[in-house]
């Protein structure tokens, strides 16, 4: 966000927006997050009643958060961009290598919880010691 919003203020107070915008999306859906795709696979929470059950105040919560913030921020004040630079800048090597390494591994938690029997959060500390491999891997020993 840096890239995009100038003022820190107005930076920070917009981070907080996405986090719970994110929070509120995250909690009406099967798979938002480990604990209620567990339930999920194990049969306890179905679909459609917990979207029914839980979209309405997910949706609340998302509009409270915003319209709090939008009742907060001062007309007059213009909204400023950081000057954009002209070159691009490349993506860090192996971005697309843990990018899609830690998607994998959160999708296969599920998978790895059936097939051992232990809890989610160990399945979540093995994909994030591999990524840890994996970023230590990929920069040089001088870093």
């Amino acid at each position: 966000m840096q890239k995009l919003v100038k003022d820190v203020e107005f930076r920070q107070r917009l981070g907080g927006v996405i986090v719970v915008a994110s929070n509120a999306g995250g909690a009406w859906t099967p798979i938002g997050d480990i604990t209620t795709t567990m339930l999920y696979i194990g049969g306890q929470v179905t679909t459609v009643p917990l979207l029914g059950n839980l979209i309405f105040p997910s949706v609340l919560c998302l509009i409270g958060a915003v319209g709090y913030e939008y009742l907060r921020m001062d007309a007059e004040t213009p909204f400023e961009r950081p000057a954009s630079a002209e070159t691009e800048e490349d993506a860090p090597e192996g971005q697309a290598l843990v990018f899609w390494g830690g998607l994998l591994g959160m999708i296969t938690v599920p998978v790895f919880t059936a097939v051992t029997q232990c809890p989610p959060w160990s399945g979540m500390m093995l994909v994030l010691g591999l990524l840890g491999v994996i970023t230590s891997l990929l920069h040089e020993p001088d870093d």
